[in-house]
């Protein structure tokens, strides 16, 4: 006869610590790049430099207001009290991997990926169990570089300056919930003007505007409207009805004045610069410079019905270096 497995409870029964259920915000920060330092300076120079991340992304969220639970691997999870806390962090995170990959024995770029969830845990000896943590690590392995990535019962406990910023990106099953749950992505106000400078830099920015053009509709991309999902789903604000492309399959945003295609899908996006052969975009983000096409799943014509026309009718930020 198989053995039951045993509750958190039932086992905190025989070392007499009864375990607490608490309500908190779960926090996991994912390095990027790590990889890559590793094959570039070998694993004693990579592990002391990720370490220095792991210290730093830590000490951020013990500023924050958290609590540091442990470190797996290249990944910190931490506790808060509410949602809020735990979005200002992350951002902060974002912001404390990037001023430390500007470093000058620091070859490659370190990026964070971030999941949270808000929910009741079990607390035992200085660790955390149950649902929340689940799709917080569920949540987490979703995300992209540079991303904040929470489900929307999340989302409902934010406070208005959090919660405008929010978009849904995306609705999957996560284990341990019933149906599909909408995934939001949360954006840091004029992230897009983030490390931007002054003077020609910051006109730039501010001007920078991009026509996209599926059919009958057009939708322009710039500083107020930063963030154009595309894919089959007629949530999305340009919708492709065609099996190869995803139900949330690509993002066009706007940052610091210029403009990018960041790909989420399973069968990619092409990116037909006029000119230019097509090139495929998969998990990852790509320039979009004067004007083209994208196909999302496939490669397009001008007089596809699938595809999207794009146009950057103004000059970016220049290039830095």
């Amino acid at each position: 006869m198989p053995t039951r497995r045993r509750t958190h409870e039932e086992r905190a029964l025989d070392t007499g610590e009864a375990p607490q259920e608490v309500s908190c915000t779960i926090l996991f920060v994912d390095i990027v790049g790590s990889t890559r330092l590793y094959d570039t300076l070998g694993d004693h120079e990579g592990q002391r430099i990720v370490g220095a991340a792991l210290d730093r992304l830590s000490d951020l969220a013990t500023a924050g207001g958290g609590t540091v639970i442990k470190t797996i691997g290249d990944a910190v999870m931490c506790t808060f009290e509410n949602p809020n806390d735990a979005t200002r962090c992350a951002q902060a995170m974002h912001q404390g991997l990037a001023q430390l990959s500007a470093r000058p024995d620091i070859p490659v770029e370190l990026s964070g990926r971030v999941g949270l969830q808000h929910g009741h845990v079990i607390e035992k000896e200085g660790d955390v169990f149950g649902d929340a943590v689940n799709v917080a690590a569920r949540v987490v392995a979703l995300s992209q570089p540079r991303q904040i990535l929470t489900t929307r019962e999340t989302v409902e406990l934010l406070d208005p300056e959090h919660k405008e910023r929010a978009h849904l990106v995306d609705r999957r099953a996560v284990a341990g919930k019933q149906g599909e749950q909408e995934i939001y992505e949360l954006v840091r106000e004029n992230e897009q003007l983030t490390m931007v400078g002054s003077g020609e830099e910051l006109r730039a920015a501010l001007d920078a505007r991009m026509i996209l053009r599926h059919g009958s509709q057009t939708i322009t991309v710039g500083l107020t409207n930063a963030d154009v999902t595309l894919g089959r789903t007629d949530l999305n604000d340009i919708c492709i009805d065609h099996h190869r492309t995803s139900r949330w399959h690509a993002h066009v945003t706007c940052k610091r004045g210029k403009f990018f295609v960041k790909d989420t899908s399973s069968n990619g996006t092409f990116v037909a610069e006029e000119g230019r052969d097509p090139v495929q975009v998969r998990r990852e983000d790509h320039p979009l410079r004067g004007c083209g096409l994208l196909g999302l799943g496939s490669v397009v014509t001008a007089d596809s019905p699938t595809a999207i026309h794009y146009e950057v009718l103004r000059s970016t930020a220049p290039e830095s270096g």
